[in-house]
C-alpha cells in the first residue's frame, strides 16, 4: 500500500486497470433474490414485526442495499467492474443523502450510536474532562 497520497492515485488507476473485478461478494450484494433471513437483532417488538413482514420486505431491502452498493462506489470503480449508474440514479442518490442530512442531526442518539458506544456530544464531554 502506498505511503503517500501522491503514491495513492497511480497504484489506484493501476487496480481499476489490471486488478479490479465482480467477485461472488459484489454479485451477491446486487442480487435481489437472494433468501436473506429477517434481522435478528434489536428489541424484541420489532425483531418479531420484522419476522412477520420479511416475505414484504426482503425484496424492496434488497433492492435498496443493491442500490446503495453500487452508488457509494467511486464511479471509476464502478465502470471498472462494469456496473451500470444512470443519472437518473445519481439524482436519486444524492437527493436521498440531502434527507439524510436533515434527518440524522434529529435522530435520538439510540438510533445514532451502537450500544455502549458514547453520542458525539458525550465522546467529547469526556475528552474534555480527561484533558483537565
Amino acid at each position: 500500500m502506498p505511503q503517500t497520497i501522491e503514491a495513492f492515485w497511480p497504484y489506484y488507476r493501476k487496480v481499476l486497470a489490471e486488478e479490479i473485478e465482480a467477485t461472488t461478494v459484489v454479485r451477491e450484494l446486487l442480487d435481489t433474490d437472494l433468501p436473506v433471513p429477517a434481522p435478528d437483532r434489536g428489541p424484541l417488538p420489532l425483531r418479531l414485526a420484522l419476522r412477520l413482514l420479511w416475505p414484504l420486505l426482503r425484496r424492496p431491502f434488497l433492492r435498496l442495499r443493491a442500490f446503495l452498493t453500487v452508488g457509494l462506489m467511486p464511479p471509476d470503480a464502478r465502470e471498472a467492474i462494469g456496473l451500470e449508474w444512470t443519472d437518473a440514479q445519481e439524482r436519486t442518490l444524492r437527493r436521498s443523502a440531502r434527507i439524510v442530512r436533515a434527518v440524522a442531526p434529529s435522530s435520538p442518539n439510540a438510533c445514532a450510536t451502537s450500544p455502549g458506544q458514547k453520542s458525539p456530544g458525550e465522546a467529547r464531554e469526556a475528552a474534555r474532562r480527561a484533558q483537565r
